[in-house]
């Protein structure tokens, strides 16, 4: 029988017990205290264009159509190192990977109730997104090859189990374990 739907009731579901901070950001907030232009401006000078040659141009592009985004992430003295996984919950509908960054996705694997996975073609460096689930046009998970398998774990084999869950209120909220990041600052 085909596999069953990903188990999913919140965003923070796709954060896997193996990272030790998690961020959420409420940007729908942040855009209406700045206003549309402004939050524009700052879009435009975080990120590139959707289409260009930088392979994170999709990701920033997500993240210009998200309302609220959660980074958990596993952090390392070297960002090149760092595990993460970022999920965004906004307007999707027009966003294909495929599309929006020719040649590096394949095509999407139907994983049941509304929910896609893209895989990425060619292996990437360890900090960038490797897979791409996408549930309707309301949410995406970007995940780094460190975090696959567990990810996996939660989403397609709905096994749960403790992770990190940043409250849902305000406009920036933290979950962390202490202890890893204390020795990652203790040599500082």
């Amino acid at each position: 029988p085909p596999a069953a739907a990903p188990a999913f009731r919140a965003p923070s579901d796709a954060i896997p017990a193996d990272l030790d901070l998690a961020l959420r950001i409420d940007l729908a907030r942040i855009r209406a205290a700045i206003g549309e232009s402004a939050f524009e401006i700052l879009k435009q000078g975080s990120h590139p264009a959707a289409g260009s040659s930088d392979p994170d141009a999709l990701l920033g592009e997500a993240i210009s159509r998200a309302d609220t985004v959660w980074i958990a992430l596993r952090p390392s003295e070297r960002g090149d190192a760092t595990d993460s996984v970022t999920v965004l919950k906004g307007r999707f509908a027009e966003l294909d990977p495929r599309r929006l960054a020719k040649g590096e996705w394949g095509p999407p694997t139907d994983l049941g109730a509304d929910w896609r996975r893209f895989e990425r073609k060619r292996p990437v460096s360890r900090a960038r997104p490797a897979r791409i689930y996408a549930r309707s046009d309301d949410l995406l998970v970007f995940v780094t090859p460190a975090a696959l398998d567990s990810v996996e774990r939660r989403l397609e084999r709905g096994i749960a189990d403790e992770h990190l869950d940043p409250t849902e209120k305000g406009v920036f909220s933290v979950d962390a374990r202490p202890a890893p990041l204390a020795r990652l600052v203790s040599g500082r």
